[in-house]
């Protein structure tokens, strides 16, 4: 079973029985109009109006032009009824993520970064969190700011995705 075949079962496509005459005659050229009227007219016609207008005007063409399109398999898609916006508003939705999410990555590099440089520092007595103070500070960074650490005993930072905390160093 072909794709178009599947489509036309499930609702989203329609065969060429049930497209009208009429639309599979628009979608085509005028050339391919003349050529299935060979013969049957004097001369081929200059514009498709004219073309069609016979077309339908005469019965008996009209019965063989339509036998010969339903010896074909056409499908007509059938337009899906999709509010497009949602799309956008969810690709913003994911970017807005994907952002959270690199920044949080980056965050715990740079926390890496800096517990490899402090590590032979001999004025360091300890660590402490320090939130960003941006009115936006959740309620476990805050409660994780007001711990102190060992020298020893590096914190991990960052505590969840889209933390900003940064961990500084307590001196002697």
């Amino acid at each position: 079973m072909e794709v178009f075949e599947r489509l036309a079962i499930s609702g989203l496509a329609i065969k060429n029985e049930d497209i009208q005459l009429q639309t599979i005659l628009e979608k085509i050229k005028l050339k391919e109009i003349n050529d299935i009227l060979y013969g049957k007219t004097e001369k081929p016609f200059r514009k498709k109006e004219e073309a069609l207008k016979f077309i339908f005007e005469s019965p008996d063409i009209k019965h063989i032009v339509n036998k010969i399109f339903l010896s074909y398999q056409f499908y007509k898609l059938i337009p899906l009824n999709i509010n497009y916006n949602k799309f956008k508003e969810v690709n913003e939705y994911f970017s807005e993520v994907a952002e959270l999410i690199a920044h949080t990555y980056i965050m715990g590099g740079y926390a890496a970064q800096h517990k490899a440089q402090s590590k032979n520092l001999s004025r360091i007595s300890g660590w402490k969190i320090s939130p960003t103070d941006d009115g936006s500070i959740c309620k476990f960074c805050q409660k994780m700011s007001k711990k102190s650490y060992p020298k020893n005993q590096y914190p991990k930072v960052p505590l969840h995705i889209g933390c900003r905390c940064g961990v500084f160093p307590k001196m002697k």
